[in-house]
């Protein structure tokens, strides 16, 4: 019994194959005859080319995610109350050094000779500007609410020269001038400046930790 596969071959049952013409379907003597015999039509094997399928590529390297980035400092301005409330205590032990001082080693002479306000001016301008100096921006009233003077753009201590312009309105009449004008000058500011000393002389106050 024979057996017609797709290839256009005949496998017998003595395992003789014989190849037949895919156009008239006659025999092919010569299994590699180029042409049928019968018909002349080509009986040769097409070959498909094979197609390389190309490797596919790669994977890119695993990237070394960067390292992670400190955050930055945080910076928190000192607010209003405590400004005013280390101030206040600054006044009192200025207040006591003054009385001190002007009676009981200056006594009534700067009194009668009307000097007594440059004199509590004086001494409050040194106390104010000697303790931020040389005393990293921290005056005592500073130093029990945990502020600091410092510079505005390195939050550093500011130095000498910049604290005597931000310490000269230690008079009454003239630091509540100051402080009028600094609030309208810096209302909205994120550096909570108020005083316009602070900004001609480039310092703001923080908080320390």
């Amino acid at each position: 019994m024979l057996y017609k596969n797709s290839k256009e071959t005949v496998i017998g049952s003595d395992n003789v194959s014989m190849q037949y013409c895919p156009h008239c379907g006659a025999a092919l003597d010569d299994p590699s005859a180029k042409f049928c015999p019968s018909c002349g039509a080509s009986v040769a094997v097409a070959v498909t080319p094979t197609t390389e399928v190309p490797p596919p590529p790669p994977p890119p390297p695993t990237e070394v995610p960067p390292p992670p980035v400190s955050p930055a400092v945080q910076v928190e301005y000192a607010g209003f109350w405590e400004r005013l409330l280390a101030f206040i205590l600054d006044v009192i032990i200025i207040g006591i050094v003054s009385w001190i001082g002007f009676f009981a080693i200056i006594g009534g002479a700067m009194d009668y000779l009307g000097l007594s306000g440059l004199f509590s001016w004086l001494l409050a301008f040194l106390y104010f500007w000697a303790l931020e100096s040389f005393n990293r921006g921290q005056t005592i009233g500073k130093i029990a609410l945990k502020l600091r003077t410092v510079d505005e753009y390195n939050l550093e201590p500011a130095t000498p020269g910049n604290l005597v312009i931000n310490n000269l309105s230690r008079g009454w009449w003239v630091i509540i001038l100051d402080f009028i004008i600094g609030i309208l000058a810096n209302h909205g500011d994120v550096q909570k400046r108020i005083r316009i000393l602070q900004n001609l002389s480039k310092t703001v106050v923080i908080k320390t930790t």
